[in-house]
């Protein structure tokens, strides 16, 4: 898809977000355990591992949506424990939510998190890297083992969890006109921060920011996202999304992103069948 112009409306751009998200999750479904269901009125992602199974998308008539969000849980029971319900702009009805919490769901407030957008034709030039810091586009099987050591100490994950992000992205490739690039950064020679471009609905997606965290507060993350956006400036890119958590927003603030919407998220746990 052609990037989006900077001053594209901010119902395109708005659209564009929800496009380039989606179209993450769809660069795992390479993987054998994962599934994209795509209805009419609703998209969902189910791999029961890391990224996490969700509903993406649902578009239901006032009229229908109670029954049509039964149906969705029905279905989720039949392949998942847990799954998390994504309200996006585009989501209806327009108190789905409300709907979602009177089906059983409980709403998320740590994780409804600001999806922000930066105008990269208005970035000014970004500082140095701190003194010791290399960061390298992941090229090889070498350099993707790297990013994953990085991002399991960024995360405090095992190494299970960080398998799927490994194993989807090497099924990809590398290639330079690809549409996912992936960043370690080495301080001294120790992969420790990562991060994960998409060029994808006609946005620059920043995902998976991470950094060890020993290496915190010295400007890494900082340093390993600003290598996401020369990248996508270089492409011909001109605005870049990102879903920022309470930790990051601050640092993304002060690299000029600013507040798109805020993102809505509510847990679905299967009933546990009465002794």
């Amino acid at each position: 898809m052609t990037p989006l112009r900077a001053d594209a409306p901010v119902a395109a751009i708005t659209a564009a977000t929800e496009a380039n998200y989606l179209a993450y999750f769809t660069a795992f479904t390479v993987l054998p355990t994962a599934m994209l269901w795509q209805e009419s009125d609703y998209t969902a992602f189910i791999i029961n591992s890391a990224p996490g199974n969700t509903v993406l998308r649902a578009t239901f008539s006032a009229d229908q949506a109670d029954r049509r969000i039964r149906a969705v849980l029905e279905r989720l029971a039949t392949v998942a424990r847990r799954s998390w319900w994504q309200v996006l702009p585009s989501t209806q009805p327009p108190d789905i939510g409300q709907r979602l919490s009177a089906a059983g769901l409980v709403y998320l407030p740590e994780e409804s998190r600001p999806v922000m957008t930066l105008d990269l034709t208005r970035r000014p030039d970004s500082a140095p890297p701190p003194a010791g810091l290399a960061i390298l586009r992941v090229y090889d099987a070498a350099t993707m083992a790297d990013w994953a050591q990085a991002s399991q100490a960024g995360f405090a994950a095992n190494a299970a969890n960080i398998q799927p992000y490994h194993d989807a992205y090497s099924a990809h490739g590398f290639a330079r006109e690809s549409a996912l690039h992936h960043f370690v950064g080495y301080d001294h020679g120790v992969p420790v921060t990562s991060a994960t471009l998409l060029l994808a609905g006609g946005l620059a997606g920043i995902y998976d920011v991470s950094t060890a965290p020993h290496a915190r507060g010295h400007g890494l993350g900082t340093a390993i996202t600003n290598a996401c956006l020369r990248a996508a400036a270089e492409r011909g890119y001109a605005l870049a999304v990102l879903q920022a958590s309470a930790e990051g927003e601050h640092l993304y603030t002060r690299l000029r992103f600013r507040t798109c919407y805020r993102e809505a998220n509510y847990e679905f746990v299967k009933p546990v069948p009465a002794p």
